[in-house]
């Protein structure tokens, strides 16, 4: 109880400071946040649809009902994997899945990063970083105080994500 009070001390006081700093509109907060939100779902959505012709377990995407061929398809069968039973070989497959999306979106010169915050942070908070020469969106996905099984989870398999895109940046 007392982590959750500071905590909310915390975000208050982070919140006053920054935004106080940048003298802006709540409609220009707003409309940022919104474009940034509308720019995580289109990489979450985004269809990779080449995935399907290089794993032929059809039977995974039948019990899931699903192509399996995005980042947020993913993320989202594998936090439900308690839930829909996955076995250790479907789980397996999920994480190859995930590293076979971020092989494609540097491939395209999408390059991209998920960020976990605990704690106050911005939702969707997105950074530019250079890494070896090239510009890497860095996307802050959660924001908060509490930590449950979902968000382990979500955060589990993007850094599925995030450890082959780490290699493929740092290879040049």
């Amino acid at each position: 109880m007392m982590k959750l009070i500071l905590c909310i001390c915390l975000s208050i006081f982070t919140y006053k400071s920054v935004y106080s700093q940048e003298k802006k509109t709540l409609t220009q907060t707003l409309a940022k946040q919104d474009t940034r939100s509308a720019k995580l779902k289109d990489i979450l959505n985004k269809k990779v649809d080449s995935i399907n012709s290089h794993f032929s377990n059809t039977a995974l995407r039948q019990k899931l009902s699903s192509k399996l061929n995005t980042i947020g398809k993913i993320k989202t069968q594998y936090q439900l994997s308690a839930i829909t039973k996955l076995d250790d070989d479907e789980i397996k497959e999920l994480f190859s899945r995930m590293a076979f999306i971020a092989q494609q979106f540097y491939k395209e010169h999408d390059f991209y990063l998920f960020e976990y915050s605990v704690g106050w942070a911005a939702p969707f908070l997105i950074k530019e970083k250079t890494i070896n020469n090239k510009s890497v969106s860095i996307i802050n996905v959660h924001g908060g105080c509490v930590v449950g099984e979902k968000t382990k989870k979500e955060a589990e398999i993007l850094e599925v994500f995030n450890y082959e895109m780490k290699q493929l940046l740092s290879k040049g």
